[in-house]
């Protein structure tokens, strides 16, 4: 039978609600660190272009494809200091990282934390002898500062609280567009391609987490962010009930059920909007990404597709293969996703999708307190 759930909970939270978008599902790594790398890089791009057009001399004289593979070379560089930033913060987020994951070898982060690590020890010991950074190469530098973060889990602890944090403040859409922040690099989505990000915030089920052959033992609860780029929908007559908080939740305060009239004709996709996305695609270097989540299905209450029976990590009889080494299982499930990457790609985007937030992350400016 049903059950009515009206509770006396201060808190309301504000209820998510479909929005109907064409829309590609792209890696959310990918995506902020090339639109990272695009914006630091912005001025640089806008001189080369300035330059090539309107002043004499060698540059004005490269064809325009040569021209654009140097700033493609630019980006990229640039992409690949960011990439990993990026990678860790959603890994701690995911609770799939690792404590080598927060201090990797030749890491501009690794060095500062090493040395304040080296001064720590001088200070508390009152002693003159400090290590000679030179003395050390970047491996034996992680190395260290792995040992003693295995002696300090409560350290541990906050350094992995603190790459959540950072996360879900780097993906928030909620806050003023600064440099740095999505909002602005939604905003550069929206300026060059006529499109934008939409992201989604996920739980992971018990299910999922004890599957995953590289869970974090010290995560409580694990989580993962999935991504669209989808048409910049600045006309907001087509969702008068959503929010403007990426029109997927109820801005009203109400325990309504929701509905609205879809005219078919207004969302069919011209050809110029279907080059927006090939041109984003193209330049920011993404393509259509299956998101971790999408095996949740497949893994639970049993394993549906027999290729995870030799990825899951739990000691379920239907699922489990014994005899396969952690890490082989940790290389079986990137193939995986990326046999599924392959499959994506094969198929024609964007695809017109039904696209509903959880209740796991829901902006502060709609939490309404009785």
């Amino acid at each position: 039978m049903c059950t009515l759930t009206c509770s006396p909970d201060p808190r309301r939270t504000p209820r998510p609600l479909p929005r109907l978008a064409w829309s590609i599902p792209v890696d959310i790594v990918e995506l902020g660190a090339s639109l990272e790398a695009y914006s630091n890089i912005e001025a640089i791009i806008n001189t080369l272009r300035l330059c090539h057009r309107f002043r004499q001399g060698p540059l004005s004289t490269l064809p325009q494809e040569l021209l654009e593979q140097v700033i493609d070379g630019i980006h990229n560089s640039e992409k690949q200091q960011i990439r990993r930033s990026w990678q860790d913060q959603h890994a701690c987020f995911q609770g799939r990282c690792t404590m080598v994951r927060h201090f990797p070898p030749n890491d501009p982060k690794t060095e500062t934390e090493w040395l304040g690590l080296q001064i720590d020890s001088q200070n508390d010991y009152d002693s003159d002898s400090m290590l000679d950074p030179t003395a050390y190469n970047a491996n034996e530098k992680s190395d260290m500062l792995e040992d003693f973060l295995r002696n300090c889990p409560d350290l541990l602890m906050e350094m992995h609280a603190d790459g959540f944090d950072k996360w879900l403040t780097q993906t928030c859409l909620c806050k003023p567009a600064k440099e740095g922040s999505f909002v602005h690099f939604n905003n550069m989505l929206k300026s060059y391609f006529g499109l934008e990000a939409l992201i989604l915030q996920e739980g992971m089920s018990d299910c999922m987490r004890s599957f995953l052959p590289d869970s974090e033992k010290l995560a409580e609860a694990q989580y993962y962010t999935v991504c669209y780029l989808v048409l910049s929908n600045e006309d907001d007559s087509k969702n008068t009930h959503l929010s403007k908080s990426q029109n997927l939740f109820a801005e009203l305060e109400d325990d309504l059920s929701f509905r609205q009239v879809i005219d078919p004709s207004s969302w069919l996709l011209s050809d110029s909007q279907r080059l927006q996305f090939s041109k984003a695609l193209r330049t920011l270097g993404l393509e259509p990404h299956y998101h971790l989540t999408e095996i949740e299905s497949l893994v639970s209450p049993t394993i549906k597709d027999h290729a995870l029976k030799a990825i899951c990590a739990c000691s379920r009889r239907d699922c489990h293969i014994k005899n396969i080494p952690k890490k082989k299982k940790r290389e079986n499930l990137y193939y995986y996703l990326a046999e599924k990457n392959r499959e994506l790609a094969r198929q024609s985007w964007p695809q017109l999708m039904c696209l509903a937030a959880s209740t796991i992350v829901t902006p502060n400016d709609l939490i309404h307190w009785n």
